[in-house]
């Protein structure tokens, strides 16, 4: 994410430029298409980017949470068993097959995220 002070400039250079825009459109008498251009620039910020913002957060949180004896799912499907990992390092070694002792490591994005109680059964049942 951008410092502070340069996210204040970006902004302000659209806001400038917005401003702009609606001192041409007021004097060529073509305010009513901002009228209507806003609210679908509001709708598209509160279903687009508001949501994909949220789940960013969210996603960033729950691999700052990862802890060693965690169930997770990877992005390719595989259930597994957090054993290591270490905080500064990308990698994380999970272990796949509790017989065969089978372990494997993967980036720590590539973490799907972690299985639940209720997410469990449903892989038993299967």
């Amino acid at each position: 994410m951008p410092p502070r002070r340069t996210r204040w400039v970006v902004f302000m250079f659209f806001a400038s430029d917005g401003i702009q825009w609606l001192v041409l459109a007021q004097n060529n008498g073509q305010l009513s298409i901002v009228w209507m251009l806003a609210p679908i620039l509001i709708l598209f910020y509160f279903m687009m980017i508001r949501p994909q913002r949220k789940q960013k957060i969210d996603r960033e949180q729950m691999l700052a949470g990862l802890k060693k004896n965690d169930h997770i799912v990877t992005v390719g499907g595989l259930f597994g068993t957090i054993v290591n990992m270490q905080n500064e390092s990308s990698r994380v070694t999970i272990k796949v097959d509790e017989s065969t002792n089978t372990k494997i490591v993967v980036m720590r994005d590539s973490i799907l995220r972690v299985v639940t109680d209720d997410d469990g059964d449903e892989k038993k049942s299967q």
